[in-house]
């Protein structure tokens, strides 16, 4: 069984991943990344929840090549945001804590734009 298929390896606290290129931030709730023969799984983003309530995340996922796939974790629950290329905004209930943004990818050229906000209408920086 490959990192891809394993939910075990994709809830872990483990980066394991290889790419020919890597590059990227994180600031404050907005990440950005851009990776060429990405194989593997990486957290590319963590957020403290301070209040836990229902939260978006949007996305522009852009996969050229391979397989790539966007998830968000939370202790032992994975959910999963975008599998394909796609601008998409999903609706999750979080706990406060951590929560990390995973990707996981096999052979995979790609690009992450996203964004973590409250749903309710005014964000608070340290959400």
């Amino acid at each position: 069984m490959n990192k891809w298929d394993d939910e075990k390896k994709i809830r872990s606290v483990v980066n394991s991943m290889r790419a020919a290129v890597m590059i990227g931030h994180q600031k404050g709730r907005h990440v950005s990344i851009r990776a060429s023969r990405f194989t593997g799984v990486k957290t590319i983003g963590l957020f403290w929840i301070k209040d836990k309530g229902l939260f978006h995340i949007e996305c522009d996922f852009i996969v050229e090549e391979g397989q790539g796939k966007l998830v968000l974790v939370k202790k032992d629950t994975v959910t999963y945001l975008a599998s394909a290329t796609c601008h998409e905004m999903k609706l999750v209930n979080l706990e406060r804590g951590f929560v990390r943004l995973r990707l996981v990818g096999e052979r995979a050229s790609l690009s992450v734009k996203a964004t973590l906000a409250k749903s309710q209408g005014i964000m608070d920086e340290n959400i």
